[in-house]
């Protein structure tokens, strides 16, 4: 569950995809609220496929999601799930380039090929460093750089997807992914230092402060679809909070998160299939090639490159 924080002001914490929010003078020590992101809850055990359930709650409140494990198989190699049906696979040229693209895939069962679920590639920006190992489903990786806190790079692997959360008073026809209308109910917490630590918490007791930056907030959070890296276990100062949005410009580079088009997060959504477990792939081209036997990733195209 996500830790229950009384009356609070904000702190004066992070810039996150490009929203800034300033401090409000005192602040509780240990308290430190991000712009971009969204989404929580202790994570899928090792072994476990993850399910999404809304928990009893008020109706003043946003409404949590937990996660609630299935005993299914997972592996029967390293990588991708055995379970997981469906794959956002995201390459960039480089570690450092915060230019990629965004495919889609899916598969019948785990001893079938992927096929292409998409029309073609479309542009995204990842975070301004570029790619950093992150924690997710792969085994663990010695070579590259590593994501952490507030290094403004996305996290590289392969992960798990939760919950939708965003201003957007309705999602695009056809979605059944868990979505919660947040609103400026709910933050998610990247200060390490804090116990909920790349969880939500509540924010309807708290003074807000007014935000400024490159976009309106409405438009870069209308929706956002949270990726599950460092969520099992949360480990502190390893990066928190991120999550597929909507650029604040066209191919401008994020904090940390993957960003595109309105238009490409919409095709995505109606998409995703919760008993299919989609699973976030996201890898320089390079690195990519190198693992894709091995993780069973879907093969890219000759012509494709990040």
């Amino acid at each position: 569950m996500i830790p229950k924080v009384g009356l609070q002001l904000l702190s004066p914490h992070l810039v996150r995809c490009g929203t800034l929010y300033v401090a409000m003078g005192i602040f509780l020590s240990g308290l430190g609220l991000v712009s971009c992101s969204h989404e929580p809850h202790a994570p899928p055990e090792t072994k476990n496929t993850p399910r999404l359930i809304a928990s009893g709650a008020s109706a003043e409140l946003p409404v949590v999601f937990q996660h609630q494990v299935a005993p299914l198989p997972r592996w029967s190699h390293q990588g991708v799930p055995d379970d997981a049906l469906q794959a956002i696979v995201v390459t960039s040229p480089s570690w450092k380039s915060y230019h990629g693209q965004l495919r889609r895939f899916e598969r019948q069962d785990y001893t079938r090929a992927w096929n292409r679920a998409d029309a073609g590639a479309v542009a995204v920006s990842l975070g301004r460093y570029g790619l950093g190992w992150g924690r997710g489903l792969h085994p663990e990786q010695k070579g590259g750089p590593v994501k952490g806190e507030g290094d403004h790079r996305s996290p590289a692997g392969i992960f798990d997807l939760g919950e939708a959360r965003g201003f957007a008073k309705e999602l695009p026809p056809g979605t059944t992914w868990p979505f919660q209308q947040s609103a400026n109910r709910s933050r998610c917490m990247d200060n390490p230092r804090s116990i909920a630590y790349n969880t939500f918490i509540s924010t309807e007791a708290m003074l807000l402060p007014v935000s400024v930056g490159v976009a309106r907030r409405e438009t870069v959070f209308e929706m956002m679809l949270f990726v599950m890296h460092n969520t099992s276990p949360v480990l502190r100062g390893a990066g928190s909070c991120v999550f597929l949005h909507v650029w604040a410009k066209p191919e401008s580079p994020t904090q940390g998160c993957v960003a595109m088009s309105r238009e490409s997060l919409q095709r995505i959504l109606p998409w995703l299939d919760l008993e299919r477990r989609p699973v976030l792939v996201q890898l320089p081209e390079h690195e990519y090639r190198r693992f894709e036997k091995d993780w069973s990733l879907p093969t890219l195209d000759p012509e494709d490159s990040g």
